[in-house]
């Protein structure tokens, strides 16, 4: 259909602009929106569509992972221009107010699920995650920023339950080093993968046994007064992702939510927001 359109533009008018608008909502995933036109060069594309802030509790590299999405928003862009005989050169950009408050997996799992978008004008979560680099040591947090806060285990989603959750995200100073997390995850994956279904019945008591099992696994214990300042300020749990580079607080309304921020403001920047289902 879009090949008959286009046909048409370029032999009624080659000097017309064409724009070409498909969207779907991927089984509650973001709209794709794509736009098509003529330049000079060639044919123009353009693909895009909005995704979450991501912060992956438990990282899913070798066994079941655990994202939660915060709304935040991400901007993904690619764009790129046929010409005769050539391939499509395309340019990606991912940007928003999210990045700052997303695990580091996530700008790069975005940048493949645009290629893929531009090429097969779809968005499907759980193909995307299994066709990530093998260096992504956390497809949840790459599910979760396109489809919202989910269990990724097998290579399925599994859906999070918000229950209209607020969460307060604070930046802590000191994250891990990449090789560090996935060694230890590696290590003790039995434990770790049934952590994680726990997280799809109830995320509030699982993130509570998270916030000792995970500092623990990890064999850090310093930010143990964060979480505890966080429960006294009135959240419902506290706990670490999975890099320890941020906080993550639950509560059950905006107004805890104020005041849990203002209570973990000595431990570093950070913001709330609502949970994502």
């Amino acid at each position: 259909m879009i090949g008959q359109a286009l046909t048409i533009a370029l032999v009624n008018n080659l000097g017309a602009v064409m724009h070409v608008i498909m969207a779907g909502d991927n089984n509650g995933g973001p709209i794709v929106r794509t736009n098509i036109y003529l330049t000079v060069a060639g044919l123009s594309k353009c693909v895009g569509f909005e995704a979450y802030a991501a912060l992956s509790l438990i990282p899913g590299f070798g066994g079941a992972g655990i994202s939660i999405s915060i709304d935040m928003p991400i901007s993904v862009e690619a764009c790129g221009v046929t010409s005769t005989g050539l391939e499509d050169e395309v340019e990606i950009r991912v940007r928003g107010p999210g990045l700052p408050y997303t695990s580091p997996d996530v700008p790069i799992g975005l940048e493949a699920a645009a290629e893929i978008a531009y090429s097969e004008g779809t968005l499907d979560a759980e193909k995307i995650a299994l066709r990530l680099p093998d260096y992504i040591i956390a497809p949840d947090a790459v599910v979760s920023s396109i489809a919202g806060s989910s269990a990724f285990i097998a290579g399925k989603i599994y859906k999070l339950s918000s229950d209209g959750l607020w969460t307060v995200i604070v930046k802590l100073r000191r994250p891990l080093q990449t090789e560090r997390v996935l060694l230890k995850t590696m290590r003790y994956r039995s434990i770790l993968d049934a952590l994680a279904i726990m997280f799809i019945d109830d995320i509030i008591e699982a993130s509570k046994k998270h916030s000792h099992i995970y500092p623990a696994i990890l064999g850090i214990n310093r930010y143990t007064s964060a979480i505890d300042d966080a429960l006294s300020a009135g959240a419902l749990a506290a706990t670490i992702d999975a890099y320890a580079s941020k906080l993550i607080a639950f509560t059950e309304d905006l107004d805890t939510a104020l005041e849990v921020l203002l209570a973990l403001n000595g431990y570093g920047s950070g913001i709330y927001a609502r949970l994502e289902a």
